[in-house]
């Protein structure tokens, strides 16, 4: 039982000490999160800093884009390599958690969280193509509606 009584004598000792040093230390690294700067890799892919170990890559693998969020690693050259934790996503999978996101922002606040709304702030981007097309459809629909109800008001009118 005195050996109990060591540890704990020695656990204290190094807790407190260790406590007031690695407190600082944590916040500095939280306010370097906060800047996303775009940044090119060693295969010349795109990619945005999470934090200092995690990033979100722009990747392209057997001819397939994927949204590859994924933790990193320091090897012994001081070099940022891939580690085992991550997701890679497909573009489908990334246009769905998109989609999803508004939904987890209005449950984040309903849960109290502060969420930024990054979305207002983001550049509009270019309609594609598909869109344009159903637009057009409708469009061609309401030109055709808006013909049947003027010729039916000509054939009420003659009557």
């Amino acid at each position: 039982m005195g050996r109990l009584s060591k540890k704990r004598h020695v656990d204290e000792d190094a807790a407190s000490g260790d406590d007031e040093v690695a407190q600082p230390s944590k916040k500095t690294k939280t306010k370097t999160t906060a800047e996303a700067n775009p940044g090119k890799d060693d295969e010349g892919n795109s990619f945005w800093p999470l934090s200092p170990t995690r990033r979100v890559v722009i990747q392209n693998f057997k001819g397939k884009n994927y949204i590859n969020i994924r933790e990193y690693y320091s090897d012994a050259s001081g070099e940022l390599k891939p580690g085992k934790k991550g997701i890679m996503l497909t573009l489908e999978q990334y246009n769905a958690l998109l989609t999803a996101i508004p939904d987890l922002n209005a449950e984040l606040e309903s849960k109290g969280h502060e969420v930024p709304d990054i979305f207002a702030k983001a550049p509009a981007a270019p309609a594609s193509k598909p869109a344009t097309k159903s637009t057009s459809k409708t469009q061609k629909r309401e030109k055709k509606m808006n013909i049947e109800a003027t010729s039916d008001e000509d054939e009420a009118e003659s009557d």
